[in-house]
C-alpha cells in the first residue's frame, strides 16, 4: 500500500484464509460486485488495481463448424466462473482516465481480459525464445471437475443440457459469467469484439495453457508469481514500468525454476506507462 500510495480506506480484502479481521469470502458474486462498484465510482485520475491469487481453469467453448476454443476464467470459492469476457465488459466501463491494472496469479491466466492487446506473451515472443509446455499441477481446477461438482450438488444443474443452463440452474441466470449468458453479453456489445487498444491492463502471471505455481516456505503458501512481482516492485527502483516489471519477473521465476511465462496485454501507451501510475 505505501509502496504505491494506496489508501487503506479504499481497498477491499475478499479471503478464504481465517484470518483475524472481517473479511468477506471470495464468490463469484461478490468478487464482480465489488469490482463493478470499483468500476462505476471511478474518477478521472484515479488508480484501480484488482489482484487475484487462486484457481484458474479454461472453459472450453464449442460452436458449429468452429474448432474447440478455451477460455479463461477464475474460480471464485463458490466456482461461480468469473470469465475473460466479465473483465471485458469490466473495462469497456471504465471512465476516461483511469488506470485499471489486474494482476491475475492464476492458472490459465494469459488473455483473461478478452481481445485484449497482447504485448508479452506466446504471439510476441523474442527470437530464439520458446514458450514452455503446459504442466498440469500447481493452482489449476480443470473445467470438467468444476462441471461434476457443479452437477453433483443441484439438481437443477443435474437435469440441465448444456454448460450455460447448468450454471443457470445452479447460480441464477442474473448471477453467472456473461460467458454463459448470450443475450446479456449481446445487449452489452460483448459479441464479435475484436482486439483493440483500450485502458485496460492485464498482468498474468502465465499463459493461457500455462500452471502458475504456488511456493511453500516455512507453513506459508504463496504464489510464485507473486513473489516476483513483490521482489521487482520492491527491489530500489522508483519506479518501473509494465513492461519492465513483467519481462523482470519472467527473469526471476526461470532463475528459481518455475516453468511459467508471465504476460502482459495492455495498449501500446501502457506498455512502457509506469506500473499502477496515472494515466498521462
Amino acid at each position: 500500500m505505501k509502496r504505491f500510495n494506496f489508501d487503506r480506506r479504499f481497498i477491499k480484502v475478499l479471503t478464504d484464509n481465517r484470518i483475524q479481521g472481517s473479511w468477506d469470502m471470495p464468490t463469484g458474486i461478490k468478487i464482480k460486485a465489488a469490482l463493478y462498484e470499483m468500476v462505476r465510482t471511478a474518477r478521472p485520475g484515479d488508480v484501480l488495481f484488482f489482484y487475484f491469487s487462486g484457481h484458474g481453469t479454461a472453459v472450453p467453448v464449442l460452436k458449429p463448424g468452429q474448432p474447440l476454443r478455451l477460455d479463461e476464467a477464475i474460480v471464485p470459492c463458490d466456482f461461480n466462473l468469473i470469465t475473460d469476457v466479465d473483465f471485458r465488459d469490466l473495462v469497456n466501463q471504465l471512465p476516461d482516465k483511469v488506470n485499471f491494472t489486474i494482476l491475475s496469479d492464476s492458472c490459465h491466466s494469459g488473455g483473461l481480459i478478452d481481445k485484449e492487446n497482447e504485448q508479452i506473451g506466446p504471439n510476441t515472443l523474442r527470437k530464439g525464445e520458446k514458450s514452455p509446455e503446459c504442466i498440469t499441477r500447481g493452482k489449476s481446477i480443470e473445467f470438467p471437475v468444476i462441471h461434476d461438482i457443479i452437477d453433483l450438488v443441484s439438481d437443477a444443474a443435474h437435469q440441465a443440457t448444456n454448460i450455460a443452463e447448468q450454471f443457470f440452474g445452479f447460480f441464477g441466470r442474473d448471477i453467472v459469467s456473461l460467458k454463459f449468458n448470450h443475450e446479456a453479453a449481446k445487449q452489452k456489445g460483448l459479441l464479435g469484439l475484436q482486439p483493440h487498444e483500450d485502458k485496460g491492463i492485464l498482468v498474468s502471471g502465465c499463459e493461457a495453457y500455462e500452471t502458475s505455481f504456488d511456493v511453500v516456505l516455512d507453513g506459508n503458501s504463496y504464489g510464485a508469481f507473486t513473489d516476483a512481482v513483490v521482489k521487482v516492485s520492491m527491489g530500489g527502483y522508483v519506479k518501473i514500468s509494465n513492461k519492465d516489471l513483467v519481462t523482470r519477473a519472467r527473469d526471476i521465476l526461470k532463475q528459481n525454476g518455475f516453468d511459467q511465462t508471465p504476460c502482459l496485454y495492455c495498449s501500446n501507451a501502457d506498455l512502457d506507462a509506469d506500473f499502477l501510475g496515472e494515466v498521462a
